[in-house]
């Protein structure tokens, strides 16, 4: 009696073994399955008391689909709109010329006139530095109706040292104005020293039996340094009044 006792607790061991083994085996095959994504909920079911094993229920693991890339839609650049270019073939607006003012017809002078002389005169600067310009006039009768001016202007100076001018000299007789060129002066002596600079011939209405006064205006452009001051023009004028019978 008492070895049969020893028999059946030396199975009920060996069934204990069995399981413990069982189940640590079990245990140690799920820890190295991965997570799932959700956690199920796992009931042991209790094990019938006749059976020699606990069943053990797992719950499969949920697969989490990927998520699917979305690709970005580049946004397109703006597209600049071209500014037009000028029109270079447009006509330009034709600017209207001016008419030209007619010159006066000089009157012929009468061949074979006995010209008569109108008077003389001079005009002359006063600059206080030994340089001064004067003017000379002499008139005369061309017609019945017409009388010439000849105007001469010269330079009175000493030491002087002077270039050619286009335009040195200008002269204004009753609203006729006109310019003239000048020569060259080279001159180193000690005397006064009187130089013509230019000379021109103006004409003027004077009927018979008639006067008239012409204002004469004359200004050289002198544009140097005389004794140390610098001169940029020369001036003088005056009247010059004509009586014809």
């Amino acid at each position: 009696m008492k070895g049969k006792i020893t028999a059946v607790l030396f199975i009920i061991v060996f069934i204990l073994v069995i399981a413990v083994i069982c189940t640590f085996l079990t245990s140690f095959d799920r820890s190295k399955e991965p997570e799932p994504a959700e956690t199920a909920d796992v009931s042991e079911p209790t094990a019938d008391p006749g059976d020699t094993q606990a069943v053990i229920a797992t719950a499969e693991p949920v697969q989490t689909p990927a998520p699917t890339p979305v690709q970005a839609t580049p946004t397109p650049a703006p597209t600049p709109t071209p500014t037009p270019a000028p029109d270079d073939t447009a006509e330009p607006t034709p600017v209207p010329t001016p008419a030209a003012t007619p010159m006066p017809t000089e009157e012929p002078l009468p061949t074979n006139y006995e010209s008569k002389e109108l008077g003389s005169g001079s005009f002359r600067s006063d600059t206080g530095l030994y340089i001064d310009v004067r003017t000379d006039w002499t008139a005369r009768t061309v017609s019945d109706n017409r009388a010439e001016i000849e105007v001469t202007v010269y330079l009175e100076s000493f030491s002087i040292h002077l270039s050619p001018s286009d335009g040195g000299v200008n002269l204004n007789l009753a609203g006729e104005y006109v310019s003239l060129p000048t020569p060259g002066v080279q001159y180193d002596g000690h005397e006064q020293r009187v130089t013509e600079l230019a000379s021109k011939t103006f004409r003027v209405d004077l009927p018979v039996n008639s006067s008239n006064s012409f204002y004469l205006e004359t200004v050289y452009n002198f544009g140097g340094t005389y004794g140390g001051v610098a001169i940029p023009a020369i001036e003088n004028g005056g009247v010059i009044s004509l009586s014809r019978n």
